[in-house]
């Protein structure tokens, strides 16, 4: 930390003389007033944000000091912040002004920061009695750390907001344990509570002193949620002297931005370098606690992942809901149908709860208490005497939990788990009893009709009426479905959601017969199948012929594709080879089905996930997009929405993990990483000719087409055998799908006209994302 002084000793003498950036003694800052560093790069002052709900009613704006990237935000008037918008320090994040009064920030004349409403004392920087002199001044470094320092002795720095941090750490800066007035502290990263509120969160960033370049990412107070290492390559070391973690970082020309850590209130923890980011952990699947949030189940399969509410939650009001507003990463979970008070009038009585139980979790919830009774009736007993219980397991003893339940992660493997026990409440009002009694009826009489007809036809297909012109969709019965597919004996497919197989109708038609694995969260991906591509035809779409519903089994039947999918023949070593004239012509069919979803339909529909696994081939290698389980529909009357992150790792575009609101532009960029991969025969991510500068063919293909080369992009299966004029807009295309900011990506429509060369097509630029990997990779 000896280096880190001298920097800011240096840096305070050489500061001294710009107005711009310093604050004298007796001197004040007002709402509408900042400093500015000299690099122009950083601003300190005020700016408002929400604030701790014990301080007023939810919407209330608080006036907060702290210091934010200058361009992210131009200041007139203080500007509404949020946890997203480039602030890297907050000073009063627990002790914020009311914006409605009058707010100085003063540095006095006995050397301390001092921060007043109406003038009564918020916030001060408490510099030690001791070191406080009369001629301190206050500076905001290139560096981004603001200090307090003697004006005539540089030599002395007083505090820094370094010694102090939030939420964000800076090259020079450091997390670990330090000496700070002969005091052994620790400097930690803490979140904000929640994207609009600079309040201290539940997620930390604190250093593992077990490993080089080690750290932990806690949820206070205990519960240590993800371990990792820093790679090599972000400069990462440990101070041993010190006992610090620092990084190192030589700026370069304008306008380059000094890259820093955030530690967003998710609990993700990101590497941004010039408003991008480039480095993330841990990832968006059901690891990351924040990915499905409070209560909800997360189903994870591998690659991808789906949140679904237990029995008796719904669906927080920020998740899958037409954007309106502002969200944060991540899901905001799911909340109780019925909640209940723990008041002076709270029953223990048993017939107003019951408990849902929970099976095949991958691990119960953290933060338990344990408690020495062995039986389950007496564990379960024993939540139900504690009103804030919320849920218990009984497999090793009893544990029980209080306030939310936090990563419920549900096995997709098939094999067995743990169990867990969640508290609801039975309703017990007249009217509920009313709605229970007459929709039990109605099941009754329902299932009645269903069993006559059933009997009546003897398990053969039941189709509305429709003559041979008519598109409507098939209900067929098990016992068809079964015979047709010969007692599902011919496996042509596996995956996360069930099985595949091969069957053929009565009418000689070859059918394929996905069969759902259990009712949970495929549940909800049956529905959405049937809602989007029931209804609707194209040539480049799979047709959804119809579907059996009986019981517990949920069935999908749909044409049968006789080439398979579009993986087998790209990745596959011993697969036919796709000629280029199939592989161009099958680019722009996946283009005419997008285009269809998205422009033609009623309803605008966004896949969420294009991939050559999900891309059929007929008996002439036409393609047909299939599988739309986490498909999103949007009214035309919108233009976005938000929803939880869905997809395929490596085809998911940069808004998904973000957390921003998504356009049809995110199937865009996935059909422009799937191009690549048509183009050269190989997964985007697998190593390209041991090149280690180019660990990343979108980057190797992007970097390439700026040089003006494109033959070496293709697959050297081909043998060169390629129309050259066809294979650059190919090239380009792809190059413009995968561009971060989504209004730079053109539409499926516009995307359909470059591959045909109805409209030229420029050279994209290198992502800056990618331009980031290149730079990672030269360390």
């Amino acid at each position: 930390m000896e280096t880190l002084s001298f920097t800011i000793m240096f840096l305070c003498a050489i500061h001294l003389s710009y107005a711009k950036n310093i604050l004298y003694p007796g001197e004040s800052l007002f709402p509408n007033q900042s400093l500015v560093s000299n690099s122009s790069e950083f601003k300190f002052g005020f700016f408002t944000a929400g604030g701790p709900s014990n301080f007023s009613e939810h919407g209330t704006l608080y006036y907060y000091i702290g210091v934010w990237l200058a361009d992210t935000v131009s200041i007139v008037q203080p500007p509404a912040l949020d946890d997203t918008s480039g602030v890297v320090w907050v000073g009063n994040r627990e002790n914020p002004g009311v914006k409605s009064l009058p707010s100085e920030l003063s540095l006095s004349t006995t050397g301390d920061l001092i921060l007043t409403q109406s003038q009564k004392l918020i916030w001060s920087s408490n510099a030690t009695q001791a070191e406080r002199i009369s001629d301190t001044v206050l500076l905001l470094l290139d560096t981004g750390n603001l200090v307090l320092c003697d004006r005539t002795n540089s030599n002395k720095v007083i505090w820094q907001s370094f010694y102090h941090p939030t939420n964000t750490w800076f090259p020079g800066a450091g997390i670990g344990f330090t000496n700070i007035d002969g005091e052994n502290k620790e400097l930690s990263l803490v979140s904000w509570k929640d994207w609009k509120n600079p309040s201290p969160g539940i997620y930390t960033l604190e250093m593992d002193q077990s490993q080089t370049r080690g750290f932990f990412i806690r949820q206070i107070p205990e519960n240590i949620l993800y371990f990792g290492t820093f790679p090599a390559w972000l400069g990462i070391q440990l101070d041993i002297h010190n006992g610090l973690i620092t990084f190192n970082y030589t700026k370069r020309s304008p306008p380059d931005v000094i890259p820093y850590f955030h530690l967003y209130s998710t609990g993700v923890l990101q590497l941004i370098h010039n408003y991008q980011m480039i480095w993330s952990t841990p990832g968006f699947n059901c690891a990351n606690p924040n990915t499905c949030g409070p209560y909800a189940l997360c189903y994870d399969k591998g690659t991808s992942f789906a949140c679904e509410c237990p029995y008796g939650f719904s669906n927080n009001s920020s998740i899958d809901t037409v954007a309106g507003s502002n969200s944060s990463a991540g899901s905001a979970g799911c909340v109780r149908n019925i909640s209940w008070n723990c008041g002076a009038h709270f029953s223990h009585d048993s017939k107003h709860f019951s408990f849902y139980l929970l099976q095949n979790l991958v691990k119960l919830p953290a933060n338990s208490q344990y408690l020495g009774v062995r039986s389950k009736e007496e564990c379960e007993s024993a939540c139900l005497n504690n009103c804030s219980c919320t849920a218990y397991a009984s497999g090793m003893g009893c544990n029980l939990w209080h306030g939310e339940l936090i990563n419920i992660v549900v096995r997709d493997d098939g094999l067995s788990g743990e169990s867990l026990y969640i508290r609801i409440v039975v309703s017990n009002s007249k009217a509920n009893s009313y709605r229970f009694i007459i929709g039990g009826v109605v099941f009754a009489l329902f299932i009645f009709i269903c069993l006559i007809l059933l009997w009546i036809f003897r398990g053969h297909l039941l189709f509305f009426k429709r003559d041979n012109n008519n598109d409507q969709l098939g209900i067929y019965s098990y016992t068809h479905i079964k015979h047709a597919t010969g007692n599902f004996s011919m496996n042509i497919g596996e995956g996360g959601f069930g099985s595949v197989f091969k069957g053929r109708l009565y009418n000689r038609t070859e059918i394929a017969v996905k069969k759902l694995k259990t009712i949970g969260v495929e549940e909800k991906q049956f529905r959405i199948e049937v809602q989007t591509i029931g209804m609707i035809r194209h040539a480049n779409l799979v047709r959804l012929l119809g579907f059996c519903a009986e019981g517990n089994r949920r069935i999908l039947v749909y044409e049968y594709m006789s080439k398979g999918s579009l993986d087998a023949y790209l990745f596959t070593e011993f697969s036919n080879i796709l000629s280029w004239q199939e592989r161009f012509k099958i680019a722009i069919g996946i283009a005419r089905g997008l285009t269809y979803l998205h422009e033609e339909c009623r309803d605008c529909i966004i896949h969420c996930d294009i991939k050559p696994e999900n891309v059929l081939l007929d008996e002439h290698f036409s393609p047909k997009i299939s599988d739309f389980g986490m498909a999103k529909l949007l009214g035309r009357d919108f233009s976005r929405a938000l929803t939880t992150i869905r997809g395929t790792v490596g085809y998911l575009a940069p808004e998904w993990y973000s957390g921003e609101a998504i356009t049809q532009r995110a199937d865009v960029y996935s059909f422009g990483m799937v191009l690549f991969e048509i183009i050269s025969g190989r997964r985007n991510s697998s190593a390209f000719n041991n090149i280690r500068r180019y660990p990343y063919f979108p980057l190797y293909a992007t970097v390439k087409m700026n040089e003006g080369e494109v033959l070496c992009l293709l697959d050297e299966k081909l043998g060169g055998n390629v129309n050259v004029a066809e294979l650059i807009r190919a090239c380009k295309v792809a190059g413009w799908c995968i561009q971060e900011p989504e209004a730079c990506r053109p539409s499926m429509k516009k995307v359909v006209l470059m591959l045909q060369g109805i409209i030229s097509v420029g050279i994209p630029p290198v992502p800056k994302s990618l331009l980031n990997l290149v730079d990672a990779y030269d360390y």
